[in-house]
């Protein structure tokens, strides 16, 4: 019988990956700690100056609660079209398939800037003085 549990490279690589997700907490927790108006290292003087102003400010509970609907709607409509595509695509036989998955999930692959200078360039005119050097 094959061992099915995790080399200690595979390990390794793993906690390495959360590691590197978790690092930037490391530093953004401290930040929003600075007793300063402007968020930065803190000095040896700590506040909970943004978190009061955070659970004291309209504007914050305004923002924070479009955000939920926002996200809350968009994985709604994410989840449903999902779904449908899904079931149709299993459905369907089609010989083009494999291309509609593809297209599908090629945001996934392609990282969003490249997706929006990609955009960028299929939209604005190709003049000599916006067209970019050495591209």
């Amino acid at each position: 019988m094959r061992n099915e549990q995790p080399g200690r490279i595979s390990t390794l690589c793993v906690y390495a990956a959360m590691l590197f997700l978790i690092a930037p907490l490391l530093a953004v927790i401290p930040i929003s700690f600075t007793p300063k108006h402007f968020l930065s290292m803190p000095d040896g003087d700590w506040s909970l100056r943004h978190y009061r102003e955070l659970m004291s400010s309209a504007q914050w509970h305004d923002g924070i609660l479009t955000s939920a609907l926002v996200a809350l709607l968009a994985a709604g409509l994410a989840t449903v079209f999902a779904t449908l595509f899904c079931i149709g695509i299993g459905y369907a036989k089609s010989r083009y398939g494999a291309a509609f998955i593809g297209i599908v999930l090629a945001p996934l692959a392609v990282p969003p800037i490249i997706s929006a200078l990609a955009l960028y360039f299929l939209v604005t005119p190709s003049t000599p003085s916006t067209r970019c050097r050495g591209w």
